[in-house]
């Protein structure tokens, strides 16, 4: 699990989120956090298979 995944698990187990604190404790990007855990932008590979041709079987 990567740094960006776990914050997000953190995140998921507070009241209310708290980005400053979660970024201090696993030292990622504020915003790069607050747009993965509103779901505004996703991991490149997700995003991909949309775009293909073809399926990859």
């Amino acid at each position: 699990m990567n740094s960006i995944e776990a914050a997000l698990e953190a995140l998921k187990l507070q009241k209310s989120p708290n980005y400053t604190k979660t970024v201090k404790e696993f030292d990622i990007n504020r915003t790069t956090l607050s747009r993965r855990h509103r779901q505004i932008t996703h991991l490149k590979a997700d995003g991909n298979s949309s775009k293909l041709l073809l399926s990859p079987k």
